[in-house]
């Protein structure tokens, strides 16, 4: 201790903690000591009795020591009436964390405002308050272990706690955050407790010079501790664990106390003022003294102005101790009677609109000050409490009822893009553009496309107050920029008056300086605006009454600049090494001026959300809707809002665009439903959709919407919005979440990634069929978790599987689906595009499913509409006309095939980039300029055109054109006429021949088929990360009823099923699961994409039939309509967690990364085993994708004896290679391959 040093007792409130961590840092740097201060603490006394501890030991010992205690205002005021001769000097905490705390899910806060009897542990000091808060509750008198335990038991619903600390060891203990219920804030919006930890001396002492000298030194030090201590909340941890003690009420650990410090220090940064941290506002301390001492309430409505005079000798706060000079200001009081306003004003909003008033933030980069910005957590941190925080805005709005949505675009972000994002958000109350924005953004663009109704930060004000008769933007409905509604606000309040006045503005910006100017003028005021390279900058500002600077340049405004009696007002700051450096001179330089502000800042995000409540509060009940000022979306924006069941198409015969979608619905009445829901929706919206409602007797009914914008005749936001609504309602009204979403496994397609070289994709089949290579995996032992894995060729296929083994085929044909055509609009081209056939489409078709193409193939061609995929540039136009060419080895013929563009879908997206449109086309046949007409039917069937007009559908990444060989390379030998619609091969069959089939057929392996016509559900890639983004697209299917009875027989006798292709995998897999659903027989048979995951999960509520019992109620069905064969459509996805139930083994190809093929066969054999067998298929030469090798794959979930058949069978067939084999040679390429590997491949053309 130094010589002279003062004795200071200090009476905390109640133990050591992070709330007091401003002192303990102080203590531990020496700060009192420094201040000519030996500190002492006392005690811990009971809760309540601190005044009581103070004010007898000052009259015990008057002279040799300086006592200070601390106290809560709501508990301190009480004490003072009672006749404790005791001041409050100032405070640590600017509001109380005094809030309730309930167990997760207790739901304490809505039956807090439903006044529910809540039963409430609290101290002994708070009691009564909170009796008086919660009048409806039972509060019981409970110590802090008492209380905790009792939550923990469910004894008590909710206690009473400190959010700084008691909360995070709640959260400890539970392992869980609890629910928190501020007794300020919302749930109570009258009441008002005041400040927390308020520093008081006794009365008399503060009459004694030496003492307040004494008082001050220990108020700096104290409060330079908790500069420190915001600084660095780390160290004011350790400060604190240093000196205190044990507890019952906190996690004695590190992180856990430096976490309570930082949370305290949130609070403390809410009594600064002028830069003076600790200063308490008289207004807010009567306000709060009026409201705790009206007990005429019980409600905690505030009481009468008369209540604000505090008794007791001496008994009124001491506001000159501590805290700037007088006329030295800041802008606090301002933004928290903003604050109230919005408070108010949302309330409002919320009882007119039945929803909370929204904010949409949106920013480019991270170049603009907002809460992304680098410095952002940083100046939060320091200065700011994150409930009054530019930087914090969503947390700051919410205390306030205020819903703020922040969205970061990346700096690469286009014009149109931010545009497009501003767009997207007509249902925000205020929209805020971030500024400054990177150079390659058109500012100007970005910031008209901003709707001035949604317009809350005065981006169109300048612009309206510069324009002819621009003088209205300034009395209009219109918001100024929110920093200078904050200047004007701040003057108000501090009674400046404007009119007459000589005002200096420097700092010239559109965002401040300009506007304000224009505002300064509309009250009276001359203005000057200058720069901060202005000549005689400092004699223009000595003669002005008002001076607002606002440069951002520290310190830039000199005090010898400012005449006596004026008025400063600082806009303009700094962030400098942790410190925010205004741009005018030091406060005690300025003391000449009448009134000094040093900062506006915190009125910027008040008057924002003040903006955005008003704004709620003057929306009309119902929405405007679209006027001919609504901006359009492009086809494109529109199509990538929307569900992918939506589809453009003409609206009328002028040619304009609108958004259609049918809905599906099992019976009529369920449709009526859904027009009455869409009808309500539509009324919100005040936007309306035209309805056609069909009745297909015994099929169900139909809702087509067709949505878009008559006042613009265009696609707008509007459309998108009531396209989501209507999408909602189905989802609900038809009970069809299955197909929709839900029991949507979480699957990322990152996790079926591998390297697949360029010259591992086999461009030509193999020479000879069925003379491909065969990799069998078989799941290793319990010893081992590598597979096996065995290198054959695929004639060893008969010796790979057991006796008595299941084949099941998939005989789907493949036509001539790819066609070339030229013609007019966007998608017009001298070049011919490619028309890659995906399915029929017909009026009668229920949505998402489909239409059988082996029936459409076999009907005259005339009038068919087809799903394709057109590869062009841009999205095309409906309306369009393509002219089929005739390939040139074709004989040519007076016929014209032409493809109306009816329908545009979306982008058809591969490996990651758009490459074309998925369209409907009509097909018109048309003769030739002086040929005679003919007839439609003289035209033939839609297969005999594709014969006559198509080429084979290869994989475009074969990369080549189709040759006559491919003809028949590119169809399985078991292929049938009957079951001809597939656009691409079932190419796991390609390996077959009718040798090899015999010979299964002679060891044993019975043999039966099936169709799946492969669409766009098997090779369309995926190009989102998560599959459950992914859409499958409908296949049909149709298995023989005597088909379904040999496979049932099969698994009941303990045949192994082995699947040929992963098509045939999908479609039994389909029958199985609709064979489960025993789906009525008026009732289309059509799986949706995760139906079977949901039925799957549901299955230990719902018992399943048996694999063979769910076949024989399908063959069975066809047989009661008179049917030969079961007919339907799938879009089953299969990923890791299904649950095979009728496959033990799959004979299939490589597949391409990222697929959903991939995904399937990681369900059957494991992720694990196939990135080991393509790993080794990579380094073995093996050949992929459509043209290459097989793979022989077993279920690894399936049934242990159909497995240990395998493996017996695997192992002794196997030999001396039962271990992983060493290095295989290559096999020869295919005829054409080593050619083709050598030149470039060409581009796809018709030949």
């Amino acid at each position: 201790m130094s010589h002279g040093a003062r004795r200071l007792a200090l009476q905390l409130d109640y133990f050591m903690s992070a709330q007091f961590a401003g002192v303990a840092l102080a203590s531990r740097n020496g700060l009192y000591r420094k201040a000519g201060i030996d500190l002492k603490l006392l005690p811990t006394c009971p809760p309540g009795h601190e005044a009581k501890v103070v004010s007898l030991a000052y009259q015990r010992d008057p002279t040799d020591c300086t006592y200070v205690g601390c106290m809560e205002q709501n508990t301190l005021l009480p004490a003072m009436l009672s006749g404790r001769k005791v001041t409050p000097v100032a405070a640590m905490f600017g509001r109380s964390p005094l809030c309730l705390a309930g167990l997760p899910g207790a739901g304490i806060h809505g039956r807090a405002v439903a006044q529910e009897a809540l039963r409430v542990g609290a101290h002994a000091d708070t009691v009564e308050l909170l009796q008086r808060i919660m009048p409806h509750a039972l509060v019981l008198e409970l110590d802090r272990a008492q209380k905790l335990d009792m939550l923990k038991s469910g004894q008590v619903d909710a206690v009473q706690v400190y959010d700084v600390m008691e909360t995070l060891k709640l959260a400890h203990d539970l392992e869980s955050e609890p629910e928190v219920l501020h007794l300020e804030g919302n749930a109570f919006p009258e009441v008002v407790l005041g400040y927390a930890q308020v520093l008081f001396a006794p009365s008399e002492a503060l009459g004694d010079p030496a003492e307040r000298q004494v008082l001050r030194a220990f108020l700096k030090a104290t409060f330079d501790g908790w500069a420190q201590a915001i600084r660095d909340p780390a160290g004011a941890a350790q400060a604190v664990l240093e000196v205190q003690g044990e507890s019952n009420h906190w996690v004695g650990s590190k992180d856990f106390v430096e976490e309570s410090v930082k949370r305290c220090c949130d609070y403390v940064k809410l009594t600064r003022k002028c830069g003076t941290l600790g200063v308490i506002d008289q207004q807010r301390w009567a306000k709060a003294s009026r409201w705790l001492l009206d007990t005429s309430s019980s409600n905690g409505c505030s009481g009468s102005e008369g209540a604000g005079s505090i008794g007791g000798a001496g008994g009124a706060l001491d506001s000159t101790l501590w805290g700037p000079a007088e006329g030295q200001v800041d802008a606090h009081p301002v933004s928290r009677s903003i604050h109230a306003e919005t408070a108010e004003l949302a309330k409002q909003a919320v009882a007119k609109h039945g929803r909370s008033p929204k904010l949409v933030v949106v920013t480019v980069g991270e170049t603009s000050l907002g809460h992304n910005h680098p410095e952002g957590p940083r100046r939060l941190q320091l200065f700011a409490h994150e409930s009054c925080s530019w930087f914090s805005k969503s947390k700051t709005g919410a205390s306030l009822g205020v819903h703020v949505e922040e969205i970061v675009l990346p700096k690469e972000c286009s014009t149109q893009q931010l545009i497009s994002e501003l767009r997207r958000h007509r249902d925000a109350d205020g929209l805020q553009l971030m500024w400054p924005m990177p150079s390659s953004i058109d500012a100007k663009a970005a910031y008209e496309a901003i709707p001035w109704r949604q317009d809350v930060d005065g981006a169109h004000f300048l612009g309206r107050a510069l324009a002819p008769g621009g003088s209205r933007a300034l009395t209009d409905a219109l918001h100024a920029p929110v920093t200078c509604e904050g200047v004007l606000r701040v003057l108000d309040h501090y009674k400046v008056s404007l009119e007459g006045s000589r005002a200096v503005i420097v700092g010239r910006s559109w965002l401040v300086g300009q506007p304000l100017a224009h505002l300064l003028g509309s009250k009276g005021a001359t203005c000057t605006l200058v720069h901060s390279s202005s000549k005689d900058l400092g004699r223009l500002c000595l003669e002005a009454d008002l001076i607002v600077s606002a440069v951002g340049h520290p310190r830039l405004l000199s005090s010898e600049w400012v005449k006596p009696g004026a008025v400063v007002v600082n806009v303009g700051t700094s962030f400098c090494e942790d410190s925010m450096v205004p741009d005018i001179a030091p406060l005690e330089h300025l003391k000449h001026a009448r009134l000094v502000v040093r900062t506006v800042g915190p009125t910027s995000v008040a008057v924002l959300l003040r903006n955005v409540a008003q704004n709620a509060l003057s929306r009309d009940v119902r929405a405007i809707g679209a006027t001919s000022e609504t901006p359009s979306l492009s086809p494109e924006e529109a199509l990538a809002r929307v569900h992918s069941g939506w589809f453009l198409a003409r609206a009328n015969d002028k040619g304009n665009l609108s958004l259609q979608r049918t809905f599906y619905f099992p019976t009529y009445p369920e449709a009526v439903d859904f027009v009455a829901a869409a009808s309500e929706e539509a009324e919100k919206l005040n936007h309306h959709p035209n309805i056609q409602l069909t009745h297909h007797c015994k099929s169900g009914a139909t809702v087509t919407a067709s949505v878009s914008t008559y006042a613009t005749a265009a696609l707008s936001h509007y459309d998108c919005d009531l396209a989501s609504k209507l999408d909602s309602i189905f989802s609900v009204s038809s009970g069809s979440g299955t197909k929709h979403g839900r029991g949507t496994p979480e699957t990322v397609m990152s996790e079926f990634k591998y390297e697949l070289p360029d010259q591992a994709i086999a461009r030509f089949p193999s020479r000879v069929r069925g003379g491909s290579r065969l990799l069998a995996v078989l799941p290793g032992t319990n010893d081992s978790c590598q597979p096996m894995l065995l290198d054959r060729s695929f004639t060893d296929l008969p010796a790979l599987l057991p006796p008595g083994s299941h084949l099941v085929i998939n005989e789907s044909q493949v036509f001539a689906a790819r066609l070339f055509a030229t013609g007019s609009g966007s998608l017009g081209a001298k070049l011919p595009v490619e028309v890659m056939f995906l399915s029929p489409e017909t009026e009668e078709q229920v949505p998402e499913t489909a239409s059988d193409p082996a029936a459409a193939l076999e009907s005259p061609v005339e009038g068919q509409v087809w799903r394709c995929m057109i590869r062009c540039t841009g999205l095309g136009q409906v309306g369009n006309v393509l002219e089929v060419t005739r390939p040139a080895n074709r004989l040519q013929e007076p016929r014209r095939l032409q493809l109306l563009v009816e329908r545009i879908y979306s982008q058809w997206n591969e490996e990651g980039e758009p490459d074309g449109v998925e369209a409907a086309v009509r097909l018109r046949c048309v003769s030739a300029p002086g040929a005679s007409m003919a007839s439609a039917h003289s035209w033939g069937s839609a297969r005999e055109i594709f014969d006559s007009f198509g080429v084979v559908p290869l994989p475009p990444y074969m990369g080549r054109e189709a040759t006559s060989k491919d003809t028949e390379d590119y169809q399985t030998v078991f292929s049938s006429a009957a079951s001809c619609g597939s656009v691409a091969a079932p190419t796991a069959g390609l390996h077959f021949t009718q040798d090899l089939l015999t010979q299964l057929r002679a060891s044993g392996v019975r043999v039966s088929r099936l169709s799946l016509h492969v669409g766009a559900g098997t090779f369309r890639p995926v190009t989102a990360n998560r599959l459950a983004d992914h859409i499958m697209h409908a296949e049909t299917f149709a298995a023989s009823v005597d088909a379904l009875e040999e496979i049932a027989e099969s698994v009941e006798s303990g045949r192994p099923l082995v699947l040929v292709g992963t098509t045939a995998v999908r479609a039994l897999e389909s029958l199985f699961w609709l064979g489960a659903k025993d789906v009525p027989d008026k009732l289309p048979l059509d799986l949706g994409q995760w139906e079977a995951h949901q039925l799957q999960s549901e299955a230990a509520v719902v018992e399943l039939p048996a694999p063979s019992e769910a076949l024989r109620r399908l063959a069975a069905r066809a047989r009661r309509c008179g049917q030969t064969a079961v007919r339907g459509s799938t879009r089953l996805c299969i990923v890791p967690g299904y649950e095979f139930r009728l496959v033990d083994a799959l004979v299939t190809n490589f597949h391409q990364p990222d697929s959903t093929l991939m995904c399937l066969v990681a369900a059957l054999a494991g992720n694990s085993n196939i990135q080991a067998a393509y790993g080794h298929a990579v380094a073995h030469q093996y050949r992929f994708l459509s043209y290459g090798d097989a793979t022989l794959l077993f279920n690894v979930a399936g049934k242990k004896e159909q497995m240990s058949k395998f493996q017996t069978h695997l192992r002794l067939s196997a030999g001396s290679d039962a271990q992983p084999p060493a290095a295989a040679s290559a096999a020869p390429p295919a005829d054409g391959e080593a050619a083709f590997s050598r030149s470039k491949a060409p581009e796809l053309r018709p030949s």
